[in-house]
C-alpha cells in the first residue's frame, strides 16, 4: 500500500511524535537525551525546522515545530536515522529503534496550538516523572521556566503570547505557568490522545469548526449526512463527556414532538464529532450496537430533513467547542474566520 503523502509546506506548523518499537525505551541515560537534542539542534541550524515546544520521554517524544522550508520529512528522517545508528552501536543492538515513520499532525488554529503546548508539557507529569512540568529537564517547559535556554529553541511565539497577555515585564516563569498551565483537563488529554491515535483521512475540519458559527456547523453536518452510512466517523473533534452532558441538558420542543430526538442526537453526535465506533457508542449510552447504528442513521435523516433538529445539533456542537476550548473569544463566532496558518516571525 503506498504511503500517504505528508502535508507540509513552507511555514506549516506540525505536532510531531514517535515512540520506540514495541514501546521500548529509546532514552535511558542522560547522554542519549543530549545526543537526540544535539541532532535536533543541527536540523534547526540547517533551517529545516523551528522547535517551539518539546518533551522527550523514555519511550517516546513530542515536538511542536514550524517547517520554514517545507522540509520536515527530510529533517526528521535525518534525526531518527542518525540517532538509531548511534544508539544501536552504543548499546550493541541491531534492528529498528523507532516503530516506523514519525507521525505529524498539522496545526492551523491558535486554540489548538495553545492546547498542544500544554499537552506536550503535561506528558512528563502524566508519566509520573515529575510533579511539575517545569521540573522536567528534557522539555521546553524546563527552559521557559528560566530566563535563558538553548539557542535552537524558538521562544518568540510562546513568549510573544505571554507578553501580549500580561505585558513585556511578564516574560518569566510565573508568566509562562499562568498562560500555559501544564495541567489540561482530563477530557482534553483524552481528546488529544484519540486524535493522535486516529487515522484521519481527508481535510481535518477541526480548524474550520472551532471558531465557526452554528450556521456553518449546520452546513458541515448536512454535508456529512449525505454519506452512504449517514455519518462515517473520520474525525475526533470533541470529547464525548462534554457532548453527552450538553445533549442531556438541552431543552427543545423536539422532546415533546419526537420522543427519540435526544437518543438519536446523542448517538449521532458521538459518531460525527467524537469519532466513536458503534461499539463505543453502545458502551457509553447503554444501547445495543444495532440500536446505535439505527440511531445514527436517524440522526443523519433528521439533520437533512428537520431544520429545528439541525439547529439544535449545531448549537450543541458550538457550545461543546466553547466548553472544550474556553480561550475562544466571547464575540459572536460569525465574526471570526478560520485561522489558515499562523504568521512567521517578522
Amino acid at each position: 500500500m503506498p504511503r500517504r503523502p505528508r502535508l507540509d509546506e513552507p511555514g506549516a506548523w506540525h505536532h510531531v511524535m514517535n515512540r520506540g518499537v514495541a514501546k521500548r525505551v529509546i532514552f535511558a541515560k542522560r547522554v542519549e537525551f543530549r545526543f537526540f537534542l544535539a541532532l535536533l539542534a543541527d536540523v534547526v541550524r540547517r533551517g529545516w525546522m523551528e522547535v517551539h515546544a518539546f518533551s522527550l520521554l523514555p519511550n517516546h517524544f513530542h515536538l511542536l515545530v514550524r517547517s520554514p522550508e517545507g522540509r520536515l520529512s527530510e529533517g526528521m528522517h535525518r534525526i531518527q536515522e542518525l540517532y538509531s545508528r548511534w544508539f544501536n552501536r552504543r548499546n550493541r543492538r541491531d534492528g529498528p529503534l523507532f516503530r516506523g515513520r514519525f507521525r505529524s499532525l498539522r496545526v492551523r488554529s491558535e486554540d489548538y496550538w495553545r492546547v498542544l503546548v500544554r499537552y506536550i508539557d503535561h506528558n512528563a507529569v502524566e508519566a509520573g516523572l515529575v510533579q511539575r512540568a517545569r521540573d522536567y529537564p528534557y522539555s521546553s517547559a524546563w527552559h521557559y521556566a528560566r530566563a535563558k535556554g538553548p539557542p535552537w529553541l524558538s521562544r518568540y511565539e510562546v513568549e510573544g503570547r505571554i507578553c501580549a497577555a500580561q505585558g513585556p515585564e511578564s516574560r518569566t516563569a510565573g508568566g509562562y505557568d499562568e498562560i500555559f498551565p501544564s495541567s489540561p483537563a482530563p477530557e482534553i488529554c483524552a481528546l488529544l490522545h484519540r486524535r493522535i491515535g486516529s487515522d484521519e483521512v481527508g481535510g481535518d475540519p477541526f480548524d474550520d469548526l472551532v471558531r465557526a458559527a452554528p450556521s456553518q456547523i449546520w452546513t458541515w453536518m448536512s454535508r456529512k449526512a449525505t454519506l452512504a452510512d449517514g455519518c462515517a466517523p473520520a474525525f475526533t473533534l470533541l470529547p464525548p463527556p462534554i457532548v453527552m452532558e450538553l445533549v442531556a441538558a438541552s431543552d427543545s420542543m423536539h422532546d415533546r414532538q419526537s420522543p427519540g430526538w435526544r437518543r438519536s442526537l446523542e448517538c449521532g453526535l458521538l459518531r460525527l464529532v467524537c469519532g466513536l465506533t458503534f461499539r463505543e457508542i453502545s458502551e457509553r449510552t447503554g444501547c445495543s450496537t444495532a440500536a446505535a447504528h439505527s440511531r445514527c442513521r436517524e440522526h443523519a435523516r433528521r439533520i437533512a430533513c428537520e431544520p429545528g433538529y439541525a439547529q439544535s445539533a449545531s448549537s450543541i456542537v458550538e457550545l461543546a467547542f466553547r466548553a472544550t476550548f474556553p480561550s475562544l473569544p466571547p464575540k459572536p463566532l460569525a465574526a471570526y474566520a478560520p485561522v489558515e496558518r499562523m504568521g512567521s516571525p517578522g
